[in-house]
């Protein structure tokens, strides 16, 4: 209490906080990281050094805070010895980027050895873990193997005391169910326990039920001796929730011969029997829908999702812009943000399932309108967005933890087309546009220049800040699609130029990528496809047998197969119609986000 002459007048205090502040400086600490600058320690593990800040390793690992404050010599040098040979350098790197970041990647190989190295430096996973990210080598070839990795061994977890670690990466491999499922890595190995736990993980992301008993039937039928374990597997399946016609077809098999498989399907068929309010009112087995969806979005002035019926509009995740349309997306951490066509300050905008809301957020640049699909591209890497518009030469990075833009640099020579891929903590540039203008005039007369698609690649390292020329494509590709699993990068879509002319592409291509001070790319390689597919090229790439439909920036897996010698072009055709019916394909932007039941089923036909 202050006193001014006779009159005592009461101190008012306020405290005013930031809450985005620690994340903010964790950010900043890991630009610095990558820069260099003020690293105090060295730690060597393996036969690699780590540069890093004390103060950052202390916080995350009890190991480290008390090594450094116990007046050892470490604490003097600043330089630690893990000698530990269950350390390795490539288990210790994965665990330093999640002190500085609160992500956590790792793959069927390494998931041990980085458990195993957490349990060594006490690193407090269930304090700080805010993301986990589920990274394979070749992926495609072995998400089967992290399945039964993450189904058999939850032992491991509790061995190390890391349950909250354990419970991430069983919401990882939920969320990677149909890829999991559909390997033959995992159909050959996967024992009936095994593909029960999976089926009764709670956060089962699946687009519908039907996915999930084509997964079931694909392992029951990959050997005839698993016949004796189908009604204990399908007991799993929520089968009242299946098209009442899939169940009448199911009867007819060798499956609907048995006692047990027949009354679980004539139960399921009895639940369609009943009237809309009937159903609500009874807890009818087998006919709960899944926690959450993992749904594909097509944007556009409207929301629609996916589903076995086809496209369904959804009144929740795009509201009325004054009838602007989302002209590119991004999902990171499942919030979706969308940047609108409209020049007005709310533009960019995000959905977040969680709690079914819709913010306005700030927009990158008041000088900057995007107007049509094609001039932007947006991609996230961990927690941050980036945005490219070629046309407009122009770059931006936007920090979802702090609501944030920045300006980077732009995209060399590309002036639209680009497409972005996010992988291994690196940004793609693949492709794009090389405009050339006649007489060297610059003039929006498409008369006056010449489009040319390129095979150029740039990669950009956030911890960089520049644009880096890797290996470029076998192939020009321009307005192209990209899909990345694990360290791969598939290329696929769009237009190419052959003996002077602008063509669809039939290519598809891919490569590896390697990120560790800098990024490295292996050579494009193509992926040979079935010739059945070679028409509906700008509609659908195969990869390993797998049909992605290719829509609005998006390669999407519906559980479809093409076979070199027994699909036909008419069968390739009829799963483009189907895919496509309801959507104008140039007019849409497409998202994958995991949505609530309840969220799922907002919708309403036309």
């Amino acid at each position: 209490m202050a006193v001014v002459g006779s009159i005592a007048i009461e101190q008012v205090h306020r405290t005013l906080s930031d809450p985005a502040f620690g994340n903010d400086m964790l950010s900043v600490l890991n630009d610095m990281r990558a820069e260099g600058d003020l690293l105090d320690v060295t730690v060597v593990a393996g036969e690699e050094e780590f540069r890093a800040h004390s103060t950052v390793l202390a916080c995350g690992s009890d190991y480290f805070r008390g090594l450094f404050s116990s007046g050892m010599k470490e604490s003097r040098e600043k330089r630690v010895d893990l000698k530990d040979p269950s350390v390795t350098a490539e288990a210790f790197r994965l665990l330093l980027e999640f002190l500085y970041t609160g992500q956590l990647v790792v793959c069927s190989e390494n998931v041990y050895d980085v458990l195993a190295v957490a349990n060594h430096l006490q690193v407090n996973t269930s304090r700080s873990v805010s993301s986990l990210s589920w990274s394979t080598e070749r992926r495609r070839r072995e998400t089967s193997a992290a399945g039964a990795s993450f189904l058999g061994g939850s032992g491991a977890a509790d061995l190390y005391s890391l349950k909250t670690l354990q419970e991430s990466l069983d919401t990882v491999i939920a969320e990677d169910f149909m890829e999991v499922t559909s390997s033959d890595d995992f159909l050959e190995p996967a024992t009936k326990d095994e593909l029960i736990r999976l089926l009764q993980l709670e956060n089962l992301a699946v687009p519908s039920e039907q996915q999930v008993y084509e997964a079931v039937m694909r392992w029951l039928t990959h050997h005839t001796s698993r016949m004796e374990h189908a009604a204990a597997v399908l007991s799993h399946v929520q089968l009242a929730l299946l098209d009442v016609d899939v169940l009448h077809a199911h009867l007819e098999t060798d499956f609907g011969a048995t006692q047990e498989c027949r009354h679980l399907i004539m139960e399921a068929m009895a639940y369609h029997g009943l009237s809309p309010e009937t159903r609500r009112s009874l807890n009818w087995p087998r006919s709960t829908p899944r926690t959450q969806m993992k749904s594909l979005l097509a944007l556009s002035w409207e929301s629609r999702i996916f589903t076995t019926k086809g496209w369904i509009r959804n009144q929740d995740i795009v509201p009325s812009l004054d009838g602007s349309d989302v002209i590119t997306a991004a999902v990171a951490g499942n919030v979706l943000y969308m940047l609108f066509s409209s020049s007005s300050s709310s533009r960019f905008k995000s959905y977040d399932p969680a709690t079914n809301a819709v913010n306005t957020l700030s927009s990158p640049d008041d000088g900057y309108h995007p107007s049509i699909i094609g001039d932007a591209q947006m991609v996230a890497v961990g927690a941050r967005l980036f945005l490219v518009c070629g046309c407009q030469k122009k770059a931006w990075c936007f920090d979802t933890t702090v609501g944030r833009w920045t300006e980077i640099p732009p995209v060399g020579e590309n002036r639209g087309g680009v497409a972005l891929a996010s992988c291994q903590g690196a940004v793609l540039a693949i492709g794009g546009i090389h405009r050339q203008y006649l007489m060297g005039v610059t003039s929006m007369d498409p008369s006056q220049y010449t489009d040319t698609p390129m095979s150029r690649v740039q990669a950009y390292l956030p911890g960089k800040k520049s644009w880096e020329t890797v290996s470029s494509t076998t192939q020009p590709h321009a307005g192209a699609t990209a899909l990345v699993q694990g360290d791969t990068v598939y290329i696929g879509g769009g237009v190419t130029r052959v003996n002077g002319d602008t063509v669809d592409n039939t290519t598809v291509e891919m490569c590896r990528v390697f990120v560790k001070d800098d990024v490295a790319v292996s050579a494009w390689s193509v992926v040979p496809q079935p010739p059945c597919v070679h028409r509906f090229a700008s509609k659908v790439a195969v990869i390993d047998r797998k049909a992605y439909f290719i829509l609005g920036g998006q390669m999407h897996f519906t559980g479809k197969f093409v076979d070199h010698d027994r699909t036909s072009e008419e069968d390739v055709e009829d799963m483009c119609r189907a895919f496509r019916k309801d959507v104008q394909s140039g007019n849409v932007v497409c998202a994958i986000l995991s949505l609530k039941e309840k969220q799922y089923h907002s919708t309403y036909v036309e």
